[in-house]
């Protein structure tokens, strides 16, 4: 039945019970400001719903047993990450899968996640109209990428912690040197080892 009910530590539920726990839907209140409102299965968070913390961050989605699991979008509050918005896939509390990233700044990715990082394919647009498309390992860009600058030259290749690590080829797009290509290789974003340069 719905019922509420409040716990000595000062927090307290009001919504639907089921054998003595908290069960269907139902709202969620901690003593430290944090407040849940959604679906509850056997006393757990589980299905969809929505926490808000009290430091302003809002996470809208699904649950399973308590972590944020399945889609959902989370809405930075207050600190660093103030107005940054990511909608997509959730793993225990982490996003994992496909998801977008939209900071305050600006600039966004889309692509794929793994323990709260950039990790697989993805692209990054920057605010300025920098694009990378490519691989991504532990929130780095490493692999290989399309990086096309916003006054149009294009690196195509290799990348190792966010820099031209490897073979690519090297695209002039206007200025001085417009249509220039430098294929080879490159070491820490310079022009290192064996290449060719037209």
């Amino acid at each position: 039945g719905f019922g509420k009910y409040n716990y000595s530590n000062g927090n307290s539920y009001v919504g639907t019970w089921k054998n003595n726990v908290e069960n269907g839907n139902g709202t969620y209140n901690w003593e430290n400001g944090d407040v849940y409102t959604g679906n509850w299965n056997n006393g757990e968070r589980t299905g969809n719903g929505t926490y808000i913390w009290e430091n302003g961050n809002v996470y809208e989605g699904e649950f399973v047993n308590g972590t944020e699991k399945g889609n959902g979008r989370f809405i930075y509050g207050n600190g660093e990450w103030n107005g940054d918005i990511y909608k997509g896939e959730y793993v225990n509390g982490q996003r994992e899968g496909f998801g977008k990233y939209n900071y305050s700044n600006g600039n966004s990715y889309v692509g794929t996640w793994k323990n709260n990082a950039e990790n697989g394919n993805g692209t990054y647009i920057w605010e300025n109209g920098d694009v990378y498309t490519g691989n991504w390992n532990n929130g780095e860009r490493t692999g290989n990428a399309t990086y096309i600058w916003e006054n149009g030259n294009v690196y195509e290749g290799e990348f190792v912690n966010g820099t031209e690590t490897g073979n690519g080829r090297f695209i002039y797009g206007n200025g001085e040197w417009n249509g220039d290509i430098y294929k080879g290789e490159y070491v820490n974003g310079q022009r290192e080892g064996f290449g060719k340069y037209n």
